[in-house]
């Protein structure tokens, strides 16, 4: 597993990539450092939270980008939704 991660870290370095991952059920948020650097802020400025991530994305795709996730959550995980 340390391997893989260190061969991901590699190829995202050179690929000069942002990322981004979050976990649904604590909120919890991971930025990568050149992902915060693209929007042009430090990973300490950046809350890790997805109202951050949400927050941050361009008001034009708001709309279609949470719907999509939404629908592709519902999918996903039906017993999640149904709770709610």
């Amino acid at each position: 597993m340390r391997e893989s991660e260190e061969r991901l870290d590699l190829v995202l370095k050179g690929a000069d990539l942002g990322t981004w991952d979050w976990d649904i059920v604590t909120d919890r948020a991971i930025f990568n450092e050149r992902w915060a650097e693209m929007l042009g802020y430090s990973l300490a400025e950046l809350e890790p939270t997805a109202s951050t991530w949400q927050r941050l994305m361009h008001p034009d795709d708001g709309t279609r980008v949470m719907a999509a996730l939404t629908a592709d959550m519902e999918k996903l995980y039906p017993e999640f939704y149904k709770r709610l």
